[in-house]
């Protein structure tokens, strides 16, 4: 692929920026011959960031913590899911138009779609729990609790959403059918304590090789979905709003198959 005056360029935003992201799309671009290129970059100025867009006209830009929620009052619009989530993961400029969309929430209803979830426990108050929540309550999903260490962040998300809040592990007082690790956190503690009263986990992390959590309910024979199957299908989501492909999933899975090879 030629990169020129004519190249598209799409950013990714993020305090810990990766390239797993630019793996993926720059595949794609070369296979369908997209004059376009994906950069991660480090970021955590959305004020800058948003005005960067503009004036150096990225076409996108995928926004990662801590960004999600603190770059909404500098965009010009909001799709509907970011507004009713109140964070953004994903930004088009349309000439010079700036649109907060949010695929996080397409990319959990595909995970769980299929799934008899009736209670779920949320470990985690970050700004990916807005899209979590919102994506459960799509499902029918009604029994939702919060934990998390920072005990305000998640009280203001409980009542944000009107879901429950768990203050202390000490209250647990039976079974969840599942549990989503929002957070980076290590298989011990609070997150061993909340393993141990799930059927199913969630993790969404974001690696390679499986996490300890992952390697526990392998071990433990409860059933499981990486932070990879949530990603491929968010990007599938937010590959379509930037250039307009619908990719199929066997070609993401192929892509990804292809990555994790490395």
């Amino acid at each position: 692929m030629i990169i020129n005056n004519k190249t598209s360029i799409y950013l990714s935003c993020s305090s810990r920026p990766g390239n797993f992201g630019a793996t993926l799309y720059n595949f794609f671009f070369e296979k369908y011959n997209i004059n376009s290129i994906y950069i991660p970059r480090f970021c955590d100025n959305p004020k800058e960031m948003v005005s960067s867009i503009k004036t150096l006209n990225f076409r996108g830009c995928s926004v990662s913590m801590p960004l999600k929620n603190k770059v909404i009052p500098y965009l010009d619009e909001l799709s509907n899911n970011a507004k009713i989530s109140q964070s953004v993961n994903t930004i088009v400029n349309a000439d010079g138009n700036t649109i907060g969309h949010n695929t996080d929430i397409y990319g959990v209803y595909k995970v769980l779609e299929q799934e008899n979830v009736k209670k779920v426990i949320i470990y985690g108050s970050g700004s990916v729990v807005d899209s979590i929540v919102v994506a459960l309550k799509s499902l029918n999903i009604d029994q939702i609790s919060i934990f998390s260490r920072n005990v305000l962040a998640a009280s203001e998300k409980s009542k944000f959403h009107n879901v429950s809040l768990l203050e202390n592990l000490d209250s647990i007082s039976s079974n969840y059918d599942l549990l989503i690790n929002a957070t980076p956190a290590k298989y011990h503690g609070e997150l061993e304590i909340l393993f141990n009263h799930a059927n199913m986990i969630f993790d969404l992390v974001v690696s390679p090789l499986d996490s300890e959590i992952i390697i526990a309910a392998k071990d433990s024979g409860k059933g499981f979905f990486s932070g990879i199957e949530m990603t491929k299908y968010q990007f599938q989501k937010q590959f379509s709003l930037y250039t307009g492909l619908e990719l199929q999933m066997k070609e993401v899975n192929y892509a990804l198959a292809k990555f994790l090879a490395k």
